[in-house]
């Protein structure tokens, strides 16, 4: 399981959706909440940590053309290989992000250890927690 900490930058309310922007250092996650009205457990500017498989965890060699927002840059720090599966650890600003993937599809991407490649989550594979 990945987790990783922001802040609530914004949030809107969509009947019994609600739609948090995640600020990442700058960056701008988005995560969708299938609830009625989670104001106040969730707020603009509370602490929050995100959780996301690594199986929701897509890469790429070069940036997408998606309409998914949740896509990152991150640079390749180890993988771990299985007969079927690899873990590849992505360093992404100060913490370390995992994806679990086919090692064909890996192999087919052309990526090595310290290359930069990009990821991406999909909003509602992310699961918010209140941090404190």
């Amino acid at each position: 399981m990945n987790i990783i900490s922001g802040n609530i930058a914004l949030c809107k309310i969509f009947g019994s959706l609600d739609l948090f922007t995640i600020n990442i250092q700058g960056d701008q996650w988005e995560t969708v909440v299938i609830q009625k009205n989670t104001l106040p457990t969730f707020a603009i500017g509370y602490h929050v940590k995100l959780h996301f498989n690594e199986n929701e965890v897509l890469l790429f060699s070069q940036q997408p053309n998606v309409s998914e927002k949740n896509i990152f840059q991150g640079e390749i720090s180890d993988i771990l290989w299985g007969r079927l599966y690899c873990e590849v650890k992505l360093k992404y600003q100060n913490e370390i992000i995992k994806a679990l993937i086919l090692v064909q599809n890996f192999d087919a991407l052309n990526l090595k250890i310290d290359m930069k490649c990009w990821f991406l989550v999909r909003a509602s594979a992310i699961i918010l927690e209140k941090n404190g």
